[in-house]
């Protein structure tokens, strides 16, 4: 398959330590694939990756378009930096908030769209949401309100 990866695939494949020859193993040889449940533009690549435990990857990749885009990658492990962070990625239509910087060794879909990385105590450090204007159709990602108590 033909594909792109966004700036925000590339960060996140980085963060999770994904290996771009599983990604492309597990889109050109798929176990499974199924359509995205939030956008009908996205389909599911899964494949389980025997050199990484058999854990297996899902790869979301937008396949109405030439070359498809997107390539959202779950698996997980690593990333090194000590603040919690928010990334906001108006292409690829995610945010992604970072809670510390311990390892990520898990991670889980917990609703469509909705991932959660888990450190090796099991802690969220990191929350990932696709689909935000799906989601939010009012959200102005120009402003963002902080407030503590």
């Amino acid at each position: 398959m033909n594909y792109e990866l966004t700036q925000h695939a590339r960060k996140v494949i980085a963060e999770r330590a994904i290996r771009i020859e599983w990604m492309e193993r597990t889109l050109a040889e798929p176990e499974l694939v199924l359509p995205d449940p939030l956008d009908h533009e996205i389909e599911r690549f899964f494949r389980s990756i025997p050199e990484n435990d058999g854990r297996v990857l899902r790869v979301a990749v937008n396949t109405k378009v030439d070359p498809a885009r997107g390539c959202e990658c779950i698996l997980r492990p690593q990333q090194e930096i000590q603040t919690m962070k928010l990334h906001i990625d108006k292409e690829a239509d995610a945010l992604y908030l970072r809670l510390d910087d311990s390892e990520i060794v898990e991670s889980e879909e917990v609703s469509p769209g909705v991932v959660l990385d888990f450190n090796a105590q099991n802690q969220v450090v990191g929350i990932e949401m696709l689909g935000l204007s799906l989601r939010t159709p009012q959200l102005n990602l120009q402003e963002l309100q902080y407030q503590t108590a």
